[in-house]
Order: structure tokens, then C-alpha cells, then sequence
């Protein structure tokens, strides 16, 4: 089962990305991104100011992806 908005903080397993510009390393806030789940639905959203995107969950193991619409970023599956 997947879960996403405020029920991904009582998903079994949950996880989020941290957005970070690849020159300085630091964080990066208001970074437009989408994560794409296995099952091939879309979540977008804007990195905080810490530049984590929001938190993502589901009941078993998943592989997500992260798309970032801007170029000289990286980031980190925290």
C-alpha cells in the first residue's frame, strides 16, 4: 500500500530526499522535483528550506526516483 501526505510519517517504511547544488554542496531550498513510484505514479513538489523534498512512504521495500528540473543539483536519499 502506498502512502503519501501526511500518512507517509506512518508508513512502515518511509524516506525522503536531500536536494544539494553539486558545486558548494549545500542544501538547496525551492527546488521543483517529482519522485516517480515504482508503480508509476507522480508526486511533485519544492525542496524546504533545508532542501528536503516531503516525506514518502509505503509498507514494503521500493526503489523511487527523483527527477529534478534544474541543472548542477544533486542529492542524497536521507
Amino acid at each position: 500500500m502506498p502512502y503519501s501526505g501526511l500518512l507517509s510519517s506512518f508508513a512502515p517504511l518511509n524516506g525522503k530526499f536531500r536536494i544539494f547544488d553539486t558545486r558548494t554542496q549545500h542544501p538547496k531550498a525551492n527546488v521543483r522535483y517529482m519522485i516517480k513510484r515504482p508503480d508509476g505514479r507522480e508526486e511533485e513538489g519544492l525542496s524546504d528550506a533545508q532542501g528536503d523534498t516531503h516525506v514518502f512512504g509505503s509498507d514494503h521495500s521500493e526503489t523511487f526516483k527523483l527527477f529534478l528540473f534544474e541543472e548542477g543539483l544533486g542529492s542524497l536519499a536521507i
